[in-house]
Protein backbone atom coordinates (compact mmCIF):
# COMPACT_ATOMS: atom_id res chain seq x y z
CA UNK A 1 0.00 0.00 0.00
CA UNK A 2 1.53 3.27 -0.95
CA UNK A 3 0.08 6.75 0.49
CA UNK A 4 1.42 10.16 -0.76
CA UNK A 5 2.35 11.72 2.42
CA UNK A 6 1.35 15.16 1.35
CA UNK A 7 -2.10 14.14 2.05
CA UNK A 8 -1.99 10.79 3.76
CA UNK A 9 -1.07 9.83 7.64
CA UNK A 10 1.72 7.44 8.92
CA UNK A 11 -1.03 7.14 11.57
CA UNK A 12 -3.80 4.49 10.71
CA UNK A 13 -6.80 6.54 11.09
CA UNK A 14 -10.69 6.19 9.94
CA UNK A 15 -9.58 6.22 6.16
CA UNK A 16 -6.07 5.41 5.51
CA UNK A 17 -5.98 7.49 2.19
CA UNK A 18 -7.08 10.45 4.41
CA UNK A 19 -4.98 12.28 7.16
CA UNK A 20 -6.77 13.72 10.03
CA UNK A 21 -7.21 16.50 12.02
CA UNK A 22 -4.26 16.42 14.41
CA UNK A 23 -4.60 17.23 18.36
CA UNK A 24 -2.07 20.06 19.00
CA UNK A 25 -2.23 20.72 22.64
CA UNK A 26 -5.41 22.23 24.78
CA UNK A 27 -7.18 25.03 26.05
CA UNK A 28 -9.47 26.27 29.01
CA UNK A 29 -7.40 24.30 32.08
CA UNK A 30 -7.35 21.04 29.86
CA UNK A 31 -11.24 20.92 28.68
CA UNK A 32 -10.41 21.61 25.45
CA UNK A 33 -8.02 20.56 22.89
CA UNK A 34 -6.60 22.40 20.02
CA UNK A 35 -7.35 20.72 16.26
CA UNK A 36 -5.06 21.15 13.42
CA UNK A 37 -5.54 20.79 9.78
CA UNK A 38 -2.12 19.65 8.77
CA UNK A 39 -3.10 20.62 4.90
CA UNK A 40 -4.32 24.29 5.83
CA UNK A 41 -2.31 24.62 9.22
CA UNK A 42 -5.86 26.19 10.68
CA UNK A 43 -6.42 25.76 13.63
CA UNK A 44 -9.57 25.56 15.87
CA UNK A 45 -10.32 24.79 19.83
CA UNK A 46 -13.05 22.55 20.50
CA UNK A 47 -14.37 21.05 23.87
CA UNK A 48 -13.11 17.77 24.33
CA UNK A 49 -16.33 15.62 24.19
CA UNK A 50 -14.50 12.38 21.82
CA UNK A 51 -12.46 11.42 24.85
CA UNK A 52 -15.15 10.16 26.92
CA UNK A 53 -16.19 10.81 30.54
CA UNK A 54 -15.17 7.34 32.08
CA UNK A 55 -12.12 7.20 29.72
CA UNK A 56 -10.90 10.71 30.01
CA UNK A 57 -12.32 12.46 33.41
CA UNK A 58 -9.12 14.71 34.26
CA UNK A 59 -8.40 17.72 32.17
CA UNK A 60 -5.71 17.70 29.85
CA UNK A 61 -2.18 18.94 31.36
CA UNK A 62 -3.31 19.45 34.64
CA UNK A 63 -0.13 20.58 36.80
CA UNK A 64 -0.60 18.17 39.15
CA UNK A 65 -0.94 15.10 37.44
CA UNK A 66 2.47 16.31 34.93
CA UNK A 67 4.23 16.47 37.82
CA UNK A 68 4.00 13.65 39.42
CA UNK A 69 4.06 12.22 35.80
CA UNK A 70 7.50 13.64 35.45
CA UNK A 71 8.69 12.69 39.30
CA UNK A 72 7.87 9.22 38.29
CA UNK A 73 9.24 8.87 34.79
CA UNK A 74 12.90 10.22 36.27
CA UNK A 75 12.87 7.82 38.60
CA UNK A 76 10.98 4.63 36.99
CA UNK A 77 10.94 2.26 34.20
CA UNK A 78 7.92 1.13 32.11
CA UNK A 79 7.51 -3.00 33.11
CA UNK A 80 5.25 -5.63 31.21
CA UNK A 81 3.40 -6.46 34.50
CA UNK A 82 3.15 -9.99 33.59
CA UNK A 83 7.19 -10.15 34.28
CA UNK A 84 8.23 -7.44 36.34
CA UNK A 85 7.15 -4.84 38.84
CA UNK A 86 8.30 -1.88 40.10
CA UNK A 87 7.81 0.29 43.06
CA UNK A 88 5.43 2.19 41.98
CA UNK A 89 2.92 -0.97 40.89
CA UNK A 90 3.50 -2.40 44.18
CA UNK A 91 2.37 0.27 46.02
CA UNK A 92 -0.62 0.78 44.53
CA UNK A 93 -1.36 -2.82 44.20
CA UNK A 94 -0.90 -2.86 47.89
CA UNK A 95 -3.52 0.36 48.09
CA UNK A 96 -5.95 -1.41 46.21
CA UNK A 97 -5.82 -4.71 47.85
CA UNK A 98 -5.64 -3.19 51.20
CA UNK A 99 -9.08 -1.03 50.38
CA UNK A 100 -10.65 -4.23 49.24
CA UNK A 101 -10.75 -5.23 52.35
CA UNK A 102 -9.61 -8.64 51.49
CA UNK A 103 -11.57 -9.36 48.61
CA UNK A 104 -8.31 -8.85 46.30
CA UNK A 105 -5.02 -10.56 46.99
CA UNK A 106 -3.32 -9.19 43.72
CA UNK A 107 -4.00 -7.09 41.00
CA UNK A 108 -2.83 -6.40 37.50
CA UNK A 109 -3.13 -3.28 35.78
CA UNK A 110 -3.99 -3.19 31.54
CA UNK A 111 -3.95 0.03 29.77
CA UNK A 112 -7.27 -0.29 28.24
CA UNK A 113 -11.04 -1.55 28.96
CA UNK A 114 -10.29 -4.18 25.72
CA UNK A 115 -7.32 -5.45 27.41
CA UNK A 116 -8.78 -5.92 30.46
CA UNK A 117 -11.42 -7.89 28.86
CA UNK A 118 -8.17 -9.92 27.09
CA UNK A 119 -6.56 -10.38 30.31
CA UNK A 120 -9.74 -11.61 32.27
CA UNK A 121 -10.08 -14.05 29.75
CA UNK A 122 -7.11 -15.47 30.39
CA UNK A 123 -7.61 -15.68 33.63
CA UNK A 124 -10.35 -17.31 34.14
CA UNK A 125 -9.15 -19.68 31.63
CA UNK A 126 -5.69 -20.34 33.47
CA UNK A 127 -7.59 -20.55 36.76
CA UNK A 128 -9.75 -24.22 35.66
CA UNK A 129 -6.64 -25.12 34.26
CA UNK A 130 -4.74 -24.98 37.34
CA UNK A 131 -7.42 -26.97 39.14
CA UNK A 132 -7.39 -29.79 36.58
CA UNK A 133 -10.36 -28.72 34.79
CA UNK A 134 -9.63 -28.31 30.83
CA UNK A 135 -13.29 -29.02 29.61
CA UNK A 136 -14.33 -25.63 30.58
CA UNK A 137 -13.31 -23.10 27.60
CA UNK A 138 -16.56 -21.88 26.52
CA UNK A 139 -17.02 -18.10 27.33
CA UNK A 140 -21.00 -16.94 26.77
CA UNK A 141 -21.90 -13.06 26.27
CA UNK A 142 -24.88 -11.31 24.93
CA UNK A 143 -25.91 -11.48 21.12
CA UNK A 144 -25.26 -8.17 20.02
CA UNK A 145 -22.53 -6.84 22.48
CA UNK A 146 -19.05 -5.57 22.35
CA UNK A 147 -16.49 -6.23 24.83
CA UNK A 148 -13.08 -4.62 22.95
CA UNK A 149 -11.01 -4.60 20.04
CA UNK A 150 -8.68 -7.27 21.28
CA UNK A 151 -9.05 -10.65 19.06
CA UNK A 152 -9.93 -12.16 22.50
CA UNK A 153 -12.32 -9.85 23.00
CA UNK A 154 -13.85 -9.60 19.59
CA UNK A 155 -13.87 -13.07 19.51
CA UNK A 156 -16.83 -13.59 22.68
CA UNK A 157 -18.82 -10.64 21.08
CA UNK A 158 -20.70 -11.54 17.24
CA UNK A 159 -18.33 -8.92 15.55
CA UNK A 160 -20.58 -5.95 15.73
Amino acid sequence: MTIDKSTGSYIFQKKVSDIGLLCVGSKNEGMSIVLEDPLTMERKVVFDAVSGAAVCSLPHGDPDITSQMSDFAKDSVYTFGAYFANYAAEELGQFICEKSKGAFASTLFTGSGSESVENALKIMRQYHLEKGDDKRYKFISRKQSYHGYTIGSLSIGDGY
